[in-house]
């Protein structure tokens, strides 16, 4: 959708709503000195690539939304070099969030990191059923002599 994107900026801007089949997805990244190996995208379930960044200029701050597929779920954050954006050549550094929440952040790395985009819903513990406590039988009174 159009709308679904809007032009980089590194300061807070306020973003439209995403369909319901879909879900705000900002990135933030500032490069190291060599900001022209660094490269990201976001993937389905089915490894088919959904959105993507890249080609940046170096020691800089940016910021990217978009709408992304519910089942977008992997982001993928690469350094061509394999030395990641931190710390040997520069201070690079990303964050990813979803519906504005923070999925997750970082710049040390080799080739390549990922972050998991989908919420997984935790398989409940089994419960025992609850076992009532034992019941003594009624007591009958001493007989009065």
């Amino acid at each position: 959708c159009p709308e679904c994107s809007s032009a980089p900026t590194s300061s807070p801007v306020a973003f439209p709503g995403c369909p319901d089949n879909e879900r705000y997805f900002k990135v933030s990244i500032t490069t190291d000195n060599y900001g022209s190996e660094t490269s990201w995208r976001v993937t389905k379930e089915n490894g088919q690539d959904q959105i993507t960044g890249g080609n940046y200029a170096s020691n800089r701050a940016r910021t990217e939304r978009y709408c992304i597929p519910n089942d977008a779920c992997t982001f993928e954050i690469s350094d061509e070099y394999g030395d990641g954006i931190c710390c040997g050549y520069g201070n690079g550094s990303y964050e990813v969030w979803i519906n504005n929440v923070s999925k997750g952040s970082g710049g040390t790395f080799d080739s390549s990191a990922t972050i998991d985009l989908c919420d997984t819903i935790p398989t409940p513990a089994p419960v025992a059923p609850v076992t009532p406590a034992p019941t003594l039988p009624p007591t009958l009174p001493p007989p009065m002599a």
